[in-house]
């Protein structure tokens, strides 16, 4: 009787633990999200001043007239600094992408060290439980399969209670 109770409570902690690990896994996987959206936005706008930027540039060819007007240095020199400022936002767009895609690698390797740790621990919880209690380990993980992860779950409160 004692040892029931003693795999009941087990079972209670170790969900209360995963419960916790969860939240702060979705939690940690919001924030990722809205970063993303937040550097998406941004992406698109250094695009839009990297298109108006070029658009310049290309008025500034189109009109010789300007160019005419202006000696040969200032001309040299505005075309110079156009293109500077071109250069400047194609390189700021692309250490944005490469931040976002790192972020995000970041992330799917974090979740997956997560996971591995969780189904380590799922593993260790499993093999600890069949010693108690007799149970094969496939059973055990086909009852761990039928639970459900959300945190105010019927079925993981029902699972807990036997």
């Amino acid at each position: 009787m004692t040892t029931q109770r003693n795999c009941d409570e087990q079972s209670r902690l170790a969900a209360l633990q995963l419960r916790k690990t969860i939240n702060v896994l979705r939690e940690a996987l919001s924030e990722a999200m809205s970063e993303i959206t937040s550097l998406r936005a941004e992406i698109t706008t250094l695009r839009q001043e990297d298109d108006r930027v070029k658009q310049r540039q290309v008025q500034k060819v189109k009109r010789p007239n300007d160019l005419l007007k202006n000696d040969k240095r200032r001309a040299t020199r505005s075309k110079a600094h156009v293109d500077s400022q071109a250069e400047n936002v194609r390189l700021m767009k692309e250490m944005k992408v490469e931040e976002v895609e790192w972020k995000q690698n970041w992330l799917k390797k974090e979740w997956r060290m997560r996971e591995e740790t969780l189904s380590h621990k799922s593993e260790r919880d499993t093999t600890a439980s069949q010693e108690e209690d007799g149970r094969d380990v496939k059973e055990v993980l086909l009852d761990y399969s039928k639970v459900n992860v959300s945190s105010s779950s019927p079925s993981l409160d029902h699972h807990l209670s036997c």
